[in-house]
């Protein structure tokens, strides 16, 4: 793998500067079709910066057909022939048996999150002191 240095001042987003050196990385042959990407943790680790940071990157790669994730196995530079074919082997298998779309399960996994957010927000509302309770039917 590649030295990734990034500059903690750059008003370029630190996820845009380890993509773009990936991607030139790829581009010019100094990352091979199949090599593997490392695992974000010891990625993040070794970059220095967060997790989420990392896993940005490689989403933008995968989006762009650049790098294909597989559940279990890891991230995979693509062959350029498949490059033309975004997302490919990014999808996942529901119980039913048909493909899911990683773009429609973040999407779903935000949504989850405000849900349960908000929520938690009224489950607090609901414990102020000297609120009438009326959930049983009958006034404290």
């Amino acid at each position: 793998m590649i030295k990734i240095i990034i500059d903690k001042n750059s008003n370029k987003p630190l996820y845009a500067q380890i993509r773009d050196t990936l991607q030139d990385a790829i581009q010019s042959g100094k990352i091979k079709p199949g090599d593997k990407i490392p695992p974000v943790t010891a990625f993040a680790k070794e970059v220095g910066v967060t997790h989420a940071t990392i896993r940005r990157a490689l989403e933008d790669l995968i989006k762009s057909g650049i790098v294909a994730s597989h559940v279990g196995r890891g991230t995979f530079v693509n062959d350029p022939a498949q490059k033309s074919k975004p997302n490919t082997g990014t999808h996942e298998i529901n119980p039913t048996g048909k493909s899911v779309d990683p773009e429609a399960t973040l999407a779903a996994r935000r949504l989850r999150m405000g849900i349960e957010k908000s929520l938690n927000d009224l489950l607090a509302l609901a414990k102020r002191p000297g609120l009438i309770q009326f959930t049983s039917g009958v006034p404290d």
